[in-house]
């Protein structure tokens, strides 16, 4: 099942990115896509995030989002969610450059 939700999310996310959606609004629209699972697993969320299952673990002792289901002692479910909502928080605008291209560019001696 892992695969196969992977291979939707990248499925998914090409297309709300083809929709021209990029930064927090692209996270918020994957979080509101019904066409996703309601919940990932471990690893589904590691790949997605990039984190290791071993940080992903460690973040939960800690108290530290994104926020998790615990079914049982082993097994833990990230509602789809407060996973990409809590990206969306995370997501960093770059800012625009002072100087421009052509500033860096050295002009011929004159």
């Amino acid at each position: 099942m892992t695969e196969d939700n992977l291979r939707l999310i990248r499925e998914r996310a090409a297309y709300w990115s083809g929709q021209g959606l990029t930064g927090a609004a692209y996270y918020e629209a994957l979080a509101g896509d019904v066409c996703l699972p309601q919940n990932f697993t471990q690893q589904e969320v590691a790949e997605i995030t990039g984190f290791t299952k071993h940080a992903l673990k460690t973040r939960r002792s800690r108290g530290a989002a994104p926020g998790f289901v615990k079914l049982s002692r082993k097994e833990v479910r990230y509602p789809k969610a407060e996973l990409f909502n809590w990206l969306a928080e995370r997501f960093v605008p770059r800012k625009e450059a002072r100087r421009g291209v052509d500033d860096y560019i050295q002009q011929p001696a004159q």
